[in-house]
C-alpha cells in the first residue's frame, strides 16, 4: 500500500495549488498529520482541499493538529464539529481519526492529536508552555454549562495521557490480530524528531514527548507525525517514525513534495 505523507501545510498562508500528481495517488492514501490550516478558516481553505484531494486518493486520513483549534475552536467539541462539517461536505472518503482506528485488509491506521507530556509532566514545562505557546491563547475549552475558558498545560497533558494509552493499546491489539500498524499523530514521539538547532530548548517539551519505551514495548510498523518544522526519519527498534512537514512559507527549502512510503 503506498503512503503519502505531509503535515503542517498551513494552507492559511500559502495555498497548495502545485502538489505533483503522482502515479500511486489513485490507488494510494494520502496522510494528514495535522495543522492544514486553523479553525477560522475551515469552511474556505480546509473543505476545499480536502474535496480536491479526495478526488486524486483512494482515501484520504486525517488528525487533527493544535492550528486547527486556532480562531477560537473549541479543544473538546472541535472533533465533533469536524466530522460534522466533513460529513455536511459529503466527503465519503476523508477519515478523521481522533483516538480511532482504520481496519484496510492487513493493515490497521491508529490515529490522534496526541499533544504532549510536557517533559513528563513537568510544571517548569507546562508554564513555559502557558507563556509561549499560542495554543494557550487560541483555543477554548467548553464546559457543560456552555461556559469557556482558554485551554489549560494541564487539559493537553490530560488528553496526553488518554490518547497515549488508547494509540499503543490499539497497536498491541492489531498486532496481536497479525496486522500491520501505522500511527498517525501530530505531535511528536521522540526527542530525536527534534532538530539539532533546537537541543536544549525548554520549550521543545511542548513538541515531542518521549514515548521510546511504548514504542520498543509495542512496535508499531510505522508512526507519522507533524508539529516539527522539519523532516525526519528514523527508526526506534524496529518502528520507522516519519515526518514531513511543508512548514510555513519559506521555511522547509528541503519540504519533499512526492514523498511516498510503502507499508
Amino acid at each position: 500500500m503506498d503512503l503519502r505523507i505531509m503535515s503542517d501545510v498551513h494552507l492559511e498562508f500559502a495555498p497548495l495549488n502545485s502538489l505533483p500528481e503522482l502515479p500511486t495517488d489513485k490507488d494510494g492514501i494520502l496522510i494528514l498529520a495535522g495543522d492544514i490550516c486553523p479553525y477560522n478558516s475551515l469552511h474556505f481553505l480546509l473543505i476545499p482541499f480536502l474535496m480536491a484531494m479526495s478526488l486524486r486518493f483512494r482515501k484520504v486520513l486525517y488528525v487533527l493538529g493544535n492550528h486547527e483549534f486556532y480562531g477560537y475552536g473549541s479543544l473538546n467539541l472541535g472533533y465533533r464539529k469536524m466530522r460534522q462539517l466533513i460529513l455536511d461536505s459529503k466527503i465519503k472518503n476523508v477519515h478523521l481519526l481522533q483516538e480511532q482506528t482504520l481496519v484496510m485488509g492487513t493493515i490497521t491506521f491508529i490515529g490522534a492529536t496526541l499533544w504532549t507530556d510536557f517533559d513528563k509532566g513537568n510544571p517548569g514545562s507546562m508554564l513555559l508552555a502557558s507563556q509561549r505557546m499560542s495554543d494557550y491563547s487560541e483555543i477554548l475549552y467548553h464546559a457543560p454549562d456552555d461556559t469557556s475558558r482558554r485551554i489549560s498545560p494541564i487539559d493537553i497533558y490530560q488528553i496526553h495521557q488518554r490518547s497515549r494509552r488508547y494509540v499503543f493499546q490499539a497497536v498491541k491489539k492489531q498486532r496481536a490480530l497479525g496486522r500491520k500498524t501505522v500511527v498517525i499523530v501530530h505531535h511528536g514521539v521522540s526527542t530525536l524528531s527534534i532538530n539539532k538547532r533546537f537541543a536544549g530548548d525548554r520549550i521543545n517539551g511542548s513538541f515531542v514527548s518521549d514515548l521510546s519505551q511504548e514504542i520498543l514495548d509495542s512496535q508499531p510498523d510505522l508512526i507519522i507525525h507533524g508539529h516539527v518544522h522539519d523532516p525526519t526519519d528514523y527508526t526506534i527498534g524496529n518502528t520507522r517514525v516519519v515526518a514531513n512537514p511543508r512548514g510555513y512559507p519559506g521555511e522547509n527549502k528541503v519540504w519533499n513534495q512526492q514523498l511516498v512510503l510503502q507499508i
